[in-house]
């Protein structure tokens, strides 16, 4: 976790998330057109701390669709050694 005052994101549901770093962007937006530097900076870490959680649970899924788990009671099928060399 980068800032010690972002509520932890891995217990946010997946539309919490995501409105979050829409909000995020908009006070960046809105930090950026008034030079508050201070702000932009914090804000900065927040909205990748929120995009950081956003992509590692797009990873998950795309994981989970790509290779799904087989049953506990089929076991894993070895896959063989695909190595062509030269």
């Amino acid at each position: 976790m980068f800032n010690p005052l972002s509520p932890d994101l891995s217990e946010m549901s997946l539309d919490d998330l995501t409105k979050r770093v829409s909000d995020l962007h908009k006070r960046l937006a809105h930090a950026r057109q008034f030079q508050r530097q201070e702000t932009i900076t914090q804000t900065g870490i927040m909205l990748q701390e929120a995009e950081y959680e956003l992509a590692k649970r797009s990873r998950e899924m795309y994981k989970q669709k790509v290779e799904p788990e087989p049953p506990e009671d089929e076991p894993k099928e070895d896959k063989p050694n695909l190595d062509v060399g030269e």
